[in-house]
């Protein structure tokens, strides 16, 4: 009897431990439910107030830029530039550059324009000797060290593959037109799918650089190739560029007649610099409230 007595007690006793250890774990998992529901709240808040940023009332900046540029919406190809406007790569080049320039002056905007305008067989003869100048094993080791290191840690700016697809489903053609290296084309092809831009003019696969017309011209050459025959001929103003640099790239656009749009991250919203005729936005998703795109 006091055998059975004293089994029923521990069996009790460990019936009571387990039914702690039940309430303890119900309680943990209702304190993680919680937590998740919490950071589900804050994640729909967090979109709530992003989808507000982008929705905010642009409408008569908007309108004041299409009056000065009425044609604006009906441009059939949108191009863009590819390094600071699509992706952007830390700031170790410029460092690389200044270097370049204190230890090996002279050839280097010559070995620049190689390597933006040929590919990787043609750049180890450029190695060796550009004009004549023989490239120091210093300098190769810092160029090899800063091509690896940016190619690894370039990024895409947020949303901008979401503007691009908006754009591809409203049945624009887009291009991409960019003065790249071949080394630097890695992270474009890890970053953006093959079938989103129609067209490509990438300079060191045609052999010149922007502002040479002819980059612009085998966008155009090859939309018009694909055109059906009867179908009205593409020109330079039914193409829209999307540039991050009023100077070199911009103004560029401007020189081969073909209208662009500045994209200043610093900007706070749409702005149109009357003085220099251009149309800034402060983020890629502006580009779709300009030319009218639901989202």
């Amino acid at each position: 009897m006091w055998r059975n007595r004293e089994s029923a007690e521990i069996r009790e006793e460990k019936q009571n431990k387990n039914d702690e250890k039940a309430d303890k774990k119900k309680m943990e998992r209702e304190k993680k439910e919680k937590r998740r529901g919490e950071r589900r709240a804050r994640k729909q808040e967090k979109n709530i107030r992003e989808k507000t940023e982008l929705i905010t009332d642009n409408s008569e900046i908007i309108e004041k830029i299409l009056e000065d540029n009425p044609l604006l919406r009906q441009k059939k190809i949108i191009c863009f530039d590819l390094y600071w406007t699509l992706i952007y790569r830390p700031h170790t080049h410029w460092k690389t550059k200044h270097f370049l320039k204190k230890v090996w002056i002279e050839p280097f905007k010559k070995y620049y324009e190689i390597i933006q305008t040929h590919g990787k067989e043609y750049v180890k003869t450029a190695y060796e000797s550009v004009d004549g100048f023989k490239m120091p094993n210093r300098v190769i080791h810092a160029l090899q060290k800063h091509t690896d290191e940016e190619v690894k840690n370039t990024k895409i700016y947020p949303k901008a593959l979401w503007v691009l697809k908006k754009l591809k489903n409203s049945w624009y053609k887009l291009a991409l037109i960019s003065n790249l290296s071949q080394d630097f084309e890695a992270p474009l092809r890890r970053l953006i799918p093959n079938d989103v831009f129609d067209y490509e003019a990438l300079s060191y696969d045609l052999w010149v650089m922007k502002p040479d017309a002819r980059i612009f011209k085998k966008v155009l050459d090859d939309a018009n190739s694909g055109q059906p025959q009867q179908s009205e001929e593409i020109k330079m103003k039914d193409m829209l560029m999307i540039w991050d640099t009023q100077k070199h790239d911009v103004d560029w656009a401007k020189n081969v007649w073909m209208d662009a749009i500045l994209i200043d991250r610093n900007e706070k919203n749409i702005n149109y610099d009357e003085e220099k005729d251009s149309i800034i936005i402060h983020t890629l998703a502006d580009l779709l409230d300009i030319l009218w795109i639901d989202y």
